[in-house]
């Protein structure tokens, strides 16, 4: 560390890392540069204006395994609002910086840009860029100018001019920002880190001046205000947002009031919008709903609709305001409820990137595929409450929206910036309990485009059912625990007999039928031109019961069949033998009775005996007796994605 003392109040000022070149002196506000061992008056420096930031001079956190303490910042001013460089000191020596603004924060280095940046005209929003091996696309424009500084820092920033920064976002998470602050630009690669993740210690109390010595300048006068009467009709509000809320629109009047300042000016007033609003905002202002143990107070809703073949389609959307995480919505469309959150990278094409401008396509983000539902103009239509911008009734912003339910992103596009945010389905009951209402929230209508769809999973559970069931017949017909063994007990060998000659029936020596199952007797013969029929009959002898069965073999002119089988059931295991005969013919009486005594012609045939054949009748009738259910619950499911789709796109 080295120590200075301020050239025009004496007090020390320390510059703990040494690439550190200015300072501001926390007693007297006097920017003071250091050349060698002396140090120099610049001048005052401008107040640090209240933003409602958590962190201050001294906060330390935890990142890439090493420990940083925050000793300086650039205070940035944009559009409504204020953003924070905090410059950071690690416990390895190197400095880095925390960009902050609106409850998110990027951890980032000064990185070397290699070739050329692109100039500022050659960037816009949707563009692609390249920077080391990594594939960035630019997801926002900035136009700041310097606020205030505090601490240390190492270099300064011309207070009179504004500059454009330029945000990137990767598909892994990685960020960057091009800074035209300079020429040439700077490049800083990083990521965005959830609060919790970067593990914050010595943060500011919220309402709580900095201790005397601590070297951090005290704020200006809080711009914000935590009570007033509305100017237009006098109803009282209480500011939820903290100083980061710029307007509040009046729920009784109309009346949207600045409340950056004390002068309480009402920017725009609109008639009738209560009306507008009393369908669908059935969560109170202020209730505070927790989640993953952060409590989330409701602080403005505003009414949107995108209008389809000349029909109106309204929804409202929760602002939803945690002073460390910043901003989430809960939508509400219909009774349907979906908690958008800005996501700290972006989603890729299958294989080709990060999503630069969307095109109505499916999308990829972390593994899971998302499919374009629909893209519109959503015009706000009616708001109330609080808001961290100037909104205004009228406002237009393109939306593109993928869904994979219960998840859905969403991108809003507007002249500045890319916004890709990430959605999960709730149902009322759930939105319910959140925010501990004592009312039943308005039944939901219609299918919502990331909902559920209550027949996926037991489609999935039948269907799952049917293939085990149908698998396990199989096994079970295969292996013979319910056919039998499927084994051949008996073979007369090829037989044969000579037509109209007397051929008396024959028998077989005793054999054991074993096990269960069914018989089968497969007859096999070769007649050319005639007829052949078989008879046989299985004899047990012990009961000296007989099973019979026969078949007619014929073939005339290259058709007919030269094997038959035949099944008989309740056949029980014994000793048995088989007697058997055999006849044959032709088609003709003539040659019958008077050919083919002159020529008898022989005729060969054979007769195997099976325990147990696989018989494939019952395990259809398993099939046709179990498809209907999984079926019915396919249809259903189909109906319900109809549903859903129909209010789409590619409805």
């Amino acid at each position: 560390m080295i120590q200075a003392n301020c050239p025009n109040c004496g007090d020390s000022v320390p510059f703990k890392s040494e690439f550190s070149t200015h300072a501001v002196c926390a007693s007297c506000d006097s920017l003071i540069v250091r050349q060698g061992a002396s140090v120099e008056n610049l001048g005052k420096v401008a107040e640090i204006q209240q933003d409602g930031s958590p962190l201050q001079l001294g906060t330390t956190g935890h990142y890439i395994g090493k420990t940083f303490q925050i000793i300086g910042r650039i205070q940035l001013r944009y559009g409504d609002g204020f953003w924070n460089e905090w410059y950071l000191l690690y416990s390895s020596g190197e400095t880095g910086w925390l960009g902050e603004a609106m409850g998110e924060y990027f951890l980032s280095f000064q990185a070397d840009a290699g070739a050329a940046l692109p100039r500022q005209h050659q960037l816009g929003l949707g563009d692609k860029i390249g920077l080391g091996n990594e594939s960035f696309v630019v997801t926002g424009v900035t136009e700041n100018q310097l606020a205030a500084y505090e601490g240390e820092i190492p270099f300064l920033v011309d207070s009179e001019q504004t500059f454009k920064t330029f945000d990137l976002r990767s598909v892994s998470g990685k960020a960057a920002t091009i800074d035209f602050s300079d020429d040439p630009p700077s490049l800083f690669i990083g990521e965005y880190k959830r609060f919790e993740e970067i593990k914050f210690s010595g943060l500011r109390q919220e309402g709580q001046p900095p201790e005397p010595g601590s070297g951090i300048r005290v704020p200006a006068a809080t711009a914000g205000l935590e009570k007033f009467n509305c100017p237009t009709c006098g109803a009282p509000h209480s500011v939820q947002g903290g100083v980061r809320s710029k307007v509040l629109v009046c729920q009784y009047c109309d009346s949207a009031v600045d409340i950056s300042n004390s002068s309480l000016n009402v920017i725009w007033r609109e008639q009738k919008m209560r009306q507008k609003l009393q369908q669908g905002t059935d969560i109170p202002l202020g209730s505070v709903a927790n989640f993953g143990g952060d409590e989330y107070k409701a602080i403005g809703y505003v009414k949107k609709s995108v209008t389809y073949e000349g029909i109106n389609y309204p929804w409202v959307e929760y602002l939803l305001y945690n002073r460390t995480n910043g901003y989430r919505w809960l939508v509400e469309s219909d009774g349907h409820y979906t908690l958008m959150e800005t996501l700290p990278k972006v989603p890729s094409y299958h294989g080709a990137g990060p999503v630069g401008k969307p095109n109505p396509v499916a999308v990829e983000y972390e593994g899971q595929s998302f499919r374009h539902f629909q893209t519109s103009t959503a015009v706000v239509e009616a708001v109330a409450g609080e808001f961290y911008w100037r909104v205004k009734v009228g406002e237009a912003a393109i939306n593109y929206d993928f869904v994979a339910p219960p998840k859905m992103l969403s991108m809003e596009a507007s002249q500045t910036s890319y916004v890709w945010a990430a959605g999960l389905y709730l149902e009322p009951q759930e939105v319910r309990n959140l925010f501990g209402l004592e009312r039943p929230l308005k039944p939901p209508v219609g299918v919502a485009p990331a909902q559920p769809n209550p027949y996926q999973d037991s489609m999935k559970s039948m269907w799952r059912v049917f293939s085990m069931s149908c698998v396990a017949a199989l096994v079970l017909l295969f292996t013979g625990l319910i056919s039998g063994p499927n084994a051949k007990v008996f073979d007369t060998g090829g037989q044969s007999f000579e037509t109209f000659r007397a051929n008396p029936p024959k028998t077989s020596e005793k054999f054991e039928l074993k096990g269960h199952g069914n018989v089968a007797f497969e007859f096999q013969g070769r007649p050319s031109q005639r007829w052949l029929f078989l008879e046989a009959e299985l004899v047990n002898q012990e009961s000296k019961k007989a099973y019979k069965a026969g078949a007619t073999l014929e073939r005339f002119h290259g058709k007919g069949d030269w094997s038959k089988t035949v099944r008989i059931s309740g056949v029980p295991a014994g000793s048995y033998v088989l007697r058997w005969s055999g006849k044959s013919g032709t088609t003709s009486t003539v040659a019958d009775t008077v050919d083919a005594k002159k020529q008898p012609e022989k005729v060969s045939y054979s007769i195997k005996v099976y325990r147990g054949v696989r018989v494939w009748g019952w395990f259809l009738l398993l099939v046709i007796a179990l498809l209907p259910l999984p079926l019915w619950v396919t249809a259903k499911r189909a109906g319900f994605e109809t549903r859903r789709w129909y209010n789409s796109d590619y409805g």
